[in-house]
C-alpha cells in the first residue's frame, strides 16, 4: 500500500475502507478484515517514517505527509480564515519561476508558527510525479526489511516504557500487535517479489 498503491490488492482496500481520504488519514473504526486491522495496527509506527518529496505538488494539503505536524494542520487554520474556499493541493500554496512558497497565502491561512514550519519544506526545480520518502532507508527506499526493524524498535522501546505498568497485560496484547505486524510486512514482501496472489474473496470478505 505504501511502495505500490496501484497494486490490486491495495485498490481493493481503498475502495473498501477510506475510498475518500488517503490511508494515513483512514478511520479504524467499524467492521474490517483481519488484513486491514493489521495494517492500521502499524500506521502510527510507519507514519513517523514517511514524507513526501515534493516535485509537482499534487498531493492533499489535508491528508499527506508532506509537511512538519500535517496530521494536526486543522489546528493552526486561523480562525479568520475559517470562512475562505482552501487550497486542496499542495502545488496551490507556491509561486512558479523560480518555484517557491506563496508566503502571503500561507500567512492568511495558518498561524505564523506553522507557516515558518512550511516554508522550511524544500522545493524541488525539477517537474515529475512527488516522491514518498521512507527515512529509515538512506536512499529512501521503503523495504520490507526496514519497516519490519522499525517496528521492532518501536515495540521494544514501548515495552521498555510501560514495563512497570500492568506488564503481563502489556506484553500480551503487545505481543498480539507485533504478530499481526510482522505478519502483514511478510505479506508486503510477498506483493513486492510478486510470489503471492490476492483471492478476491478474502478481501471482499
Amino acid at each position: 500500500m505504501i511502495s505500490n498503491p496501484e497494486a490490486l490488492w491495495a485498490k481493493i482496500l481503498k475502495g473498501k475502507y477510506f475510498p475518500n481520504t488517503s490511508y494515513w488519514k483512514a478511520s479504524n473504526h467499524g467492521a474490517k478484515s483481519w488484513t486491514w486491522d493489521s495494517i492500521l495496527k502499524v500506521r502510527d509506527i510507519l507514519i513517523k517514517a514517511v514524507q513526501w518529496q515534493l516535485f509537482d505538488g499534487n498531493i492533499s494539503i489535508w491528508n499527506q505527509p508532506w509537511c512538519p505536524n500535517w496530521n494536526s494542520i486543522h489546528l493552526y487554520i486561523k480562525d479568520e480564515a475559517l470562512d475562505h474556499v482552501f487550497p486542496i493541493k499542495v502545488n496551490e500554496l507556491w509561486l512558479n519561476n523560480p518555484r517557491r512558497w506563496n508566503q502571503s497565502l500561507l500567512e492568511s491561512i495558518f498561524c505564523s508558527d506553522f507557516v515558518n514550519q512550511i516554508m522550511q519544506v524544500p522545493l524541488s526545480q525539477t517537474d515529475g510525479p512527488d516522491l514518498l520518502i521512507w527515512k529509515p532507508n538512506r536512499k529512501g527506499v521503503w523495504s520490507a526489511q526496514s519497516a519490519y526493524k522499525l517496528i521492532h524498535s518501536e515495540e521494544i522501546e514501548k515495552r521498555a516504557r510501560n514495563s512497570h505498568r500492568f506488564q503481563k497485560k502489556d506484553e500480551s496484547v503487545h505481543s498480539v500487535i507485533f504478530q499481526a505486524s510482522a505478519a502483514q510486512i511478510a505479506q508486503y514482501e510477498a506483493y513486492e517479489v510478486g510470489v503471492s496472489e490476492i483471492s478476491l474473496e478474502k478481501w471482499n470478505a
